[in-house]
């Protein structure tokens, strides 16, 4: 006599399996995207604790200046703080101000290398400049002569305006 086989357990994946796999696929595709791309589409979401991104900023700041790391120090990051999209470098005052105790006596200033002045006239589009802030200022609290521009009535077609600490319509080659 032969024993006849269960073929209701073989016919197909069960619900619980094919739900599995369907996790898994999700949760694969999810780490290789935050490992290429970084995991800012997921934590952004989170704001588990406001202004994480520049304690971040300062905690890298403190590294910097303990290892002599200058060009590092100086480089300005772009970062959001409530809500606001910004760059700052370690010399922005609040990060001055949160590491100050534990950088005695190391890097402290970016002479020669980027500074709000330089990072605004070279790096920030003109048209930008009254609502980009590095290190916390906009960038339009600067004059036209220190944004690299020059004051005229209106711009040619090479060139793009700017809003410059004055008022002035401060100019700039594209």
């Amino acid at each position: 006599m032969k024993k006849e086989m269960n073929k209701k357990a073989q016919e197909g994946v069960t619900i619980g399996t094919l739900i599995l796999i369907v996790l898994g696929i999700v949760v694969l595709v999810t780490i290789i995207i935050g490992f290429t791309t970084g995991f800012g589409f997921i934590t952004d979401k989170f704001e588990i604790a406001p202004g994480q991104n520049l304690e971040a900023v300062a905690q890298s700041c403190k590294i910097s200046a303990e290892t002599d790391l200058k060009i590092d120090y100086c480089t300005f990051k772009e970062i959001s703080v409530d809500g606001k999209d910004q760059f700052v470098n370690c010399e922005d005052q609040r990060v001055q101000i949160a590491i100050k105790d534990d950088i005695d006596n190391k890097v402290r200033d970016c002479n020669g290398l980027d500074n709000k002045t330089s990072y605004c006239a070279n790096k920030v589009i003109p048209d930008k400049w009254e609502v980009t802030l590095v290190n916390n200022e906009l960038c339009s609290t600067l004059t036209c002569k220190e944004l690299g521009g020059d004051i005229k009535e209106s711009c040619s077609n090479t060139e793009t305006a700017g809003k410059a600490k004055d008022g002035t319509n401060c100019c700039k080659l594209k």
